[in-house]
């Protein structure tokens, strides 16, 4: 009699995740990864519910998330700085909208007067970051989720090494999973020489838990407040393990969008110190020095009112001439897509009209 009253509760327990299920996925998730967590729930309901329990939610624990919440003022103090020192640009209707939205998303104003370097030859961009690094009067920044003790990271390295001797302050953030086999290695060579480090949310089972799965991938640097790097690429040899180089993409950017990539380091400094950096150097009088305009969009899973997937659909909603997308990874999501149809739509309607 006992082993089929246990036969009953371990069904009804499965049958209890299975409708639980049915309540909890679909809220706040898209159609298709609905579709796939509940099947999973319905064939293996206590494999799904344990991969759920780790990683279903793609938000950071709660220690976590309360920092997050004190960062508003740190943010807003940063974006006070960048207007001050810089002149917001008149738009268009059809560009005002898409400016709201980053905006709305990321706090961030659109800047004029930038000016932006494309850098796809990877070697050239490290020795390009060299050279800035060499010429820093007052402070380095850098964040980056990859940064290994090859030739490359020896490089980087070296040439913090140079300005910290020079009396400039140098700071740096790796992700703890991205670099972890360097990490150790980084710290000892640049912590004895006055560069400060800081591993982005290191790996944690007790007290202040963390997910290996939610990691920072950002690649910023910011020099003397004047020059800004950001892109795909990390401080990691080209050909590093996989016997083809990596091909990425950076810009180099100059004018007052530079505040604003220092005010994304600023935040996820002050996320892994609860130390705000607030020196008035660090948001320097920007004179414009070219035509671009630029707005950064800080996305991930620290933000909750959306994130650059909102971006990618607004703007491939409002194209009327072409869209560009390049990317290693595109794993559309049913907004994108149907963006995408309505854009095969509007092409088709246009080539008809002649418009």
């Amino acid at each position: 009699m006992t082993g089929h009253l246990w036969e009953w509760l371990l069904l009804a327990a499965t049958w209890a995740i299975r409708l639980g299920a049915l309540v909890i996925v679909p809220f706040r998730r898209s159609p298709t990864a609905t579709q796939s967590w509940l099947l999973l729930f319905f064939v293996a309901p206590w494999v799904a519910l344990a991969l759920y329990l780790a990683i279903g939610r793609p938000v950071h624990p709660r220690w976590r998330r309360q920092r997050v919440a004190q960062l508003g003022p740190v943010i807003e103090r940063a974006i006070a700085r960048i207007e001050c020192a810089a002149r917001p640009p008149e738009l268009l209707p059809a560009q005002a909208s898409a400016v709201a939205l980053i905006r709305g998303i990321g706090r961030m104003p659109l800047l004029e007067g930038n000016a932006v370097d494309f850098l796809t030859d990877y070697d050239d961009t490290i020795n390009r970051l060299v050279k800035d690094i060499d010429g820093a009067r007052d402070q380095v920044h850098l964040l980056f989720y990859i940064f290994s003790t090859d030739g490359t990271g020896d490089r980087i390295m070296s040439a913090l090494v140079r300005a910290a001797a020079r009396g400039v302050t140098c700071r740096l953030l790796i992700d703890a999973v991205g670099s972890r086999q360097w990490a150790h290695a980084i710290v000892a060579r640049l912590r004895p020489r006055g560069i400060e480090v800081h591993r982005i949310l290191p790996i944690r089972v007790l007290g202040r838990t963390t997910r290996i799965d939610l990691r920072n991938h950002r690649k910023i640097v910011v020099i003397d407040g004047r020059i800004g790097y950001t892109g795909s690429q990390n401080v990691i040899d080209a050909e590093h393990g996989f016997g083809w180089p990596n091909h990425e993409l950076m810009v180099r950017v100059r004018g007052p969008v530079v505040g604003e990539l220092q005010a994304v380091f600023v935040a996820d400094w002050y996320l892994e110190t609860e130390t705000e950096l607030a020196e008035t150097v660090l948001y320097p009088a920007q004179e414009e020095v070219g035509t671009s305009l630029a707005q950064v969009l800080p996305s991930g899973p620290d933000l909750e009112a959306g994130g650059i997937d909102e971006l990618f659909v607004a703007l491939i909603h409002s194209a009327r001439e072409r869209v560009v997308i390049s990317t290693p990874y595109f794993v559309p999501s049913e907004p994108l897509l149907q963006g995408k149809r309505g854009l095969k739509a509007a092409a088709q309607a246009a080539s008809a009209t002649g418009w």
